[in-house]
């Protein structure tokens, strides 16, 4: 992938508006839904981010396809391109001082191009601007079905979208999940989650969950059973998000849901 630098004109369909932004804090994937094959052009998403004297500080990033591109804090790049959402916009033209304050910024791209963002609040990471997913709250939800799962090299997020108690000192129940993960003697091997409201738990190499092979084997399931591809089925009655990535080579992808 390349980072191009644009004129603020140069626009397509608006793809995701990302308000209230940390830039020093935050996380944003552009995932290119296009087809990969050894032709294939890549995703291009216009980025405008708050504005400088007027129009907004914009850039342009290509993403291969079936590939995710993400700026965060403390990424590198050997090429020489911005490393955050922050260098990004001081590369872009904003000055340092106004690079560092929360903006709203949106994307744009003719390409199906999925973007999400996360940022941090306190010691939490949490999505960006999610609105909230309709529940039915009489029985359980089936939120996501990950496919052709490497629980090895899997990243699973879960992200409670409740809101937060206004006076900040009311308890709120965590979001209640229910992951179900391939089968042991014709039955799932199942476990629960519990998500503090407007956070996201990670299963994932390193993640603060732990890795979602050692849960399966937690759960029930034998190491070397673990350790193949799986299907996930994912339940709440909650307002739950949930993504899954997996490693393939050297590449990050998502899950084919």
């Amino acid at each position: 992938m390349a980072v191009r630098f644009t004129a603020a004109s140069e626009v397509g369909p608006l793809r995701a508006t990302l308000p209230n932004l940390s830039p020093a804090q935050a996380w944003v994937h552009f995932y290119c839904r296009r087809a990969q094959q050894s032709d294939a052009a890549p995703c291009t998403a216009q980025v405008q981010c708050g504005q400088r004297d007027g129009p907004p500080v914009a850039w342009a990033v290509d993403v291969t396809p079936e590939t995710i591109h993400t700026y965060w804090p403390g990424q590198t790049r050997a090429d020489g391109t911005p490393d955050t959402v922050e260098t990004a916009l001081i590369a872009a033209g904003m000055a340092e001082a106004d690079a560092r304050q929360r903006t709203t910024c949106r994307v744009f791209s003719a390409d199906p191009l999925d973007v999400r963002a996360y940022t941090r609040v306190g010691q939490d990471i949490v999505p960006v601007a999610y609105p909230p997913a309709p529940v039915d709250a009489t029985a359980p939800t089936r939120v996501a079905t990950l496919l052709n799962l490497a629980p090895a090299h899997a990243w699973v997020h879960l992200s409670c979208q409740k809101a937060l108690a206004s006076d900040m000192e009311t308890v709120v129940d965590p979001c209640a999940v229910r992951l179900q993960c391939g089968q042991q003697e014709g039955v799932p091997v199942a476990w629960e989650v519990e998500v503090a409201a407007k956070t996201t738990v990670t299963y994932g190499p390193g993640g603060p969950a732990g890795d979602l092979a050692a849960a399966l084997v937690a759960a029930g399931k034998l190491e070397a059973e673990a350790r193949r591809r799986t299907t996930c089925q994912v339940f709440s009655t909650d307002p739950v998000d949930v993504r899954g990535y997996t490693r393939i080579g050297e590449a990050i992808v998502p899950v084919k849901n």
